[in-house]
């Protein structure tokens, strides 16, 4: 057997890709078994064993190494202050809401409590008996490097576990983060919730703090410390319970030992209140009921819910307010998850259908070289940064309504990968040789070089391919293509940049008017996939930047409506191109534009017949028949009152329309314009007498 060519590529073997394949399905899969990371594991389990103990046996009254630290003294004076306490609800006339697990999103403002001119006035007096001890090099330690004074927003997202201990007490947790236009801190949050009064307080650390619940009793009123303690010791028994079961499947979740939040080491405490609703306390319970176990009764109509909270820090000297806090229950955001997941599913499955349907049309060299490459390249980066989100979001939220967002997920990868970047290819393919000049002939009698090429090692075979890659044109085009597809990911903190990058990736028929306008082309998409490609859209930037309860949580931004006009004018100029002209938009004398045949000269020689017969066409061998429309409007009437719809005062859309029936060619064959179309779909050369046809 011959011996295969040296510098040929060698097909790999199978084998090694299941082996890779299988290692990775290995590493992923199997538990963890890191020596150092089950030593912490027991660590920690040991520690909560000696918290739970010791405050068990301090309830009970047995000897206890735990004793209970009294709040600061004029910690909760000044959360009085800030928020005072509401009057007692009649049951028959308001209600609060029971449960408060769902997501929450509201305003921030902070205040330096060292600074009394920046306080309100009745907080003064309170926040300098707050900070009057407080070292002012320890406090800068704590409160760390991040921007505190940029804090605008802020969002929670709360659980609130049934709890049988008592049901005037419901232990709560979560996350609380404090953002900024770029930026955003997480904390842990832990805290009890009284669903009579409506009143919250909580703890909260640095995410990856652990924050010790025993402090929260002496935060409450008095009549429910003994209460709150219990069922403190019950939340201390399922952390006790849930690091034993980590250990178990041998696997651990967090590392409590290792915060992963190192900008700040402030401690919080949170005092919050709800804000009654407007209807019986049996109807909204019967409404809960309804919502957490849907039975199909009629219930009223959900009412807002809303509260305020204040957050204090009493080490670092900051308070944070936060007023109109608005939430959305968990069961009804996975429901509107679930509905969101079905109707984008819809969307890019009518986006893959345009597509596909488009590309039946222009399967052939000629159908495809009037096409902008660039169009399907931005759509692709759209898609697969859709496809990233609805992943990332189906597979890391905990909650077995969000594996929806896997399938419009899917639909976007498959649009991306499978479909947009093959028009991209064969647009790519087609337009090479206009953007490449032929290599110079060699010169007669020149003898070829003696010198063979030098084949490159095994050692540096790969990364002459890549330097080969980057060296390409369309290489550094995908590779900036790509740093600008991670740039997006990583600002999308930032409004402003994610405004800017979806405006650029809407831009996505620019290109293809611009490339109309070098080649004189006038219709190189359907009409049926440029609309509804825009249509389908523009529907998701609506619905993520103008819904203002969207799955995403994002606030309503005025420049969607921006976005949205941007891309009905880029579908404007297209129609346009195709009626009028590729440059009809275009004054004389601004550019030097190409030479374009006209293929829709006036060839109706009797205006006044109520049809023009223009002889048979070369391809399906029918009657050209040219007909005018009945009086259209803006038509103006001849001498003897018969309409005349090429008159000077007649509608130029309607005489373009009417010529665009016909096709002339410069090999003087006429046709339909229609036929002509498919047929320079597949050759660009005139069915008759076989002579190159120009762009039509």
């Amino acid at each position: 057997m011959d011996a295969p060519a040296a510098g040929l590529p060698q097909n790999r073997s199978p084998l090694s890709t299941i082996l890779f394949f299988a290692l990775i399905l290995y590493l992923t899969t199997r538990p963890n078994e890191d020596p150092f990371a089950q030593n912490v594991l027991l660590d920690s389990i040991q520690a909560a064993k000696h918290v739970y103990g010791n405050y068990s046996a301090w309830l009970n009254g047995t000897q206890s190494n735990y004793t209970e630290q009294a709040p600061h003294p004029f910690l909760e004076p000044l959360a009085q202050t800030a928020l005072p306490s509401l009057p007692p609800i009649d049951p028959q006339f308001s209600s609060y809401w029971s449960n408060m697990t769902g997501f929450w999103n509201g305003q921030a403002q902070l205040y330096n409590l060292s600074n009394s001119a920046d306080l309100p006035p009745s907080w003064a007096p309170i926040a300098a008996g707050l900070v009057k001890d407080l070292n002012q090099t320890e406090v800068t330690r704590r409160v760390g490097i991040w921007n505190w004074t940029d804090i605008s927003k802020t969002s929670f997202r709360l659980s609130e576990p049934e709890n049988t201990t008592d049901p005037d007490v419901q232990p709560i947790h979560g996350h609380l983060d404090l953002e900024t236009n770029i930026d955003f801190l997480k904390f842990e949050f832990n805290g009890l919730h009284f669903p009579s009064t409506g009143s919250i307080i909580a703890l909260m650390n640095p995410n990856g703090s652990p924050v010790d619940i025993r402090g929260l009793p002496p935060l409450v009123l008095q009549q429910w410390q003994n209460a709150s303690r219990y069922v403190v010791l019950e939340e201390l028994r399922k952390q006790l319970d849930s690091l034993q079961k980590q250990l178990d499947f041998g696997k651990s979740d967090d590392d409590p030992q290792s915060p992963d939040n190192t900008e700040t080491s402030c401690q919080f405490a949170f005092y919050g209140h709800l804000r009654p609703c407007p209807v019986p306390t049996a109807k909204l319970r019967e409404l809960e009921d309804e919502m957490q176990h849907p039975t199909g009764i009629s219930t009223i109509s959900r009412p807002p819910i809303i509260f305020d909270g204040i957050l204090i820090s009493p080490d670092c000297a900051i308070a944070i307010e936060m007023k109109e806090i608005d939430g959305m229950r968990v069961d009804r955001f996975w429901r509107k998850v679930s509905t969101y997941a079905g109707l984008a599913s819809l969307v890019y499955l009518g986006l893959l259908v345009l597509l596909v349907r488009q590309m039946e049309t222009t399967r052939t060299p000629a159908g495809i070289s009037p096409i902008s490459r660039w169009s399907f390249i931005f759509q692709a980066l759209m898609d697969s940064f859709a496809f990233t989100s609805h992943t990332m979001f189906g597979i890391l939220t905990k909650n077995k309504a969000s594996i929806s967002m896997v399938a419009p997920g899917f639909l976007a990868c498959i649009l991306a990968l499978m479909f947009e970047i093959a028009p991209e290819d064969e647009a790519r393919a087609n337009t090479r040789p206009e953007r490449t000049s032929p290599s110079p002939a060699p010169e007669a009698g020149a003898a070829p070089s003696a010198t063979p090429p030098l084949a490159p090692t095994q050692r540096f075979e790969f990364l002459r391919r890549v330097g080969a890659g980057l060296a390409h044109p369309d290489g550094r085009v995908w590779l900036l293509l790509f740093l600008l597809f991670i740039l997006v990911l990583q600002a999308t903190s930032s409004n402003t940049i994610l405004m800017i990058a979806l405006a650029v990736f809407h831009s996505m028929w620019v290109p293809q008017i611009v490339r109309n306008v070098s080649r004189g082309t006038r219709k190189a998409l359907q009409k049926r996939y440029v609309a509804g490609t825009t249509v389908l859209r523009a529907l998701l930037v609506l619905y993520y930047f103008v819904c203002p309860e969207n799955i995403l949580l994002l606030e309503t931004n005025p420049w969607a409506y921006a976005i949205v006009l941007w891309l009905a004018v880029q579908v404007l100029f297209l129609f346009g191109q195709e009626y009028l002209g590729a440059h009809f938009f275009i004054p004389k004398g601004w550019i030097s534009v190409p030479e374009v045949y006209d293929y829709h000269p006036n060839l109706m020689s009797d205006p006044e017949a109520p049809e023009q017969n223009l002889g048979d066409c070369a391809i399906c061998l029918e009657p050209i028949v040219v007909r005018q429309e009945s009086a259209p409007f803006g038509t103006e009437k001849t001498g003897d009152g018969h309409h005349n719809p090429m008159g000077t005062g007649a509608s130029l859309l309607i005489n373009a329309g009417m010529r665009r029936q016909y096709a002339f060619t410069p090999c003087s064959h006429i046709m339909h314009t229609a036929c002509l179309e498919q047929w320079m779909r597949v050759k660009s050369i005139c069915p008759s007498c076989r002579t190159p046809l120009p762009p039509l």
